[in-house]
């Protein structure tokens, strides 16, 4: 349900970006090399719990839940 006189929250996100990538002091391509960089090489942003688990699971040490709840037997690891 839209307000009289209000523009939908999408159309107005829509305009915001525009208006932002307009003003904004690197071009496009740079703005993208940054973010690569920003993404290969800074890891604060990723939560610590997440790397571990992505480290577990890169060693096995991951279970199927489903399979748990279903009754298997937990691998042994």
């Amino acid at each position: 349900m839209e307000a009289r006189g209000v523009e939908p929250l999408s159309l107005r996100l829509d305009e915001c970006c525009r208006s932002n990538r307009a003003n904004s002091a690197l071009a496009e391509e740079q703005r993208a090399k940054v973010v690569l960089f920003v993404f290969d090489h800074e890891e604060s942003w990723i939560p610590t719990e997440f790397r571990e688990a992505m480290e577990h699971a890169a060693q096995g040490k991951m279970v199927d839940m489903e399979r748990l709840i279903a009754g298997e037997k937990r691998p042994a690891v």
